[in-house]
């Protein structure tokens, strides 16, 4: 595979979203060829699943099993039909949640056996991971703080409340520990400019080093 994949990850709130905007612009203004999604999404039938596990009536109360399985359906789909052909095209891919999320989710969250996640992680991905990926941790105060803000706008997610959100925040942190060398903590105490100086440093030391050296 040529093209790079990236992945953000965090609790809602945390900015990941903004950082994922972020680099894909700096992509885009590079002359370099990318495209940006995210989970669950990026085809027709992720998209939906989406809605039901978001904004759906469907998807409200669903057993956290099922839960996990529409997901997983939505990431199978995604990786075959979008982020594989693009990486084998020389796309680079920036993805918005992709397998950290489930196992912080719905793992450390909703209490399934870790190990079981991990293997459906494998499945529905072929084996495929990021060659990168964005923890982007900001205070829990910060991510309070965010989510009263929009809360008309809450998902079915972030109404299961803080103290999941700190379950699934524990997780991501131990996820970073057991997964140094491919997850990047990034404490998001700052601007979303000086978080992204942060990101954008480890997006040149890990892929183009060698080529700015060489300029």
């Amino acid at each position: 595979m040529i093209g790079k994949f990236i992945s953000f990850e965090g609790v809602d709130g945390s900015g990941k979203s903004t950082q994922v905007e972020k680099l894909y612009q700096w992509y885009l203004g590079n002359g370099h060829r990318v495209i940006k999604l995210r989970e669950p999404g990026g085809t027709k039938l992720g998209e939906a699943l989406r809605n039901i596990l978001k904004f759906d009536d469907a998807g409200k109360g669903i057993h956290r099993i099922s839960e996990l399985l529409l997901f997983q359906a939505a990431r199978a789909e995604i990786v075959n039909k979008v982020i594989i052909p693009n990486l084998h095209d020389g796309v680079n891919v920036i993805c918005d949640r992709f397998i950290d999320s489930t196992t912080a989710y719905q793992g450390y969250g909703r209490g399934i056996d870790i190990h079981t996640i991990m293997e459906l992680n494998r499945v529905s991905t072929e084996n495929l991971v990021p060659d990168v990926t964005f923890f982007i941790n900001p205070h829990f105060s910060l991510i309070q703080k965010r989510v009263s803000v929009r809360a008309e706008e809450k998902d079915s997610i972030e109404l299961a409340g803080l103290e999941f959100q700190q379950k699934v925040l524990n997780g991501y942190a131990d996820l970073s520990c057991r997964n140094d060398k491919r997850i990047v903590e990034i404490k998001n105490g700052g601007s979303p400019d000086e978080v992204f100086e942060d990101v954008i440093k480890e997006v040149y030391t890990r892929f183009y080093k060698k080529e700015i050296d060489i300029v």
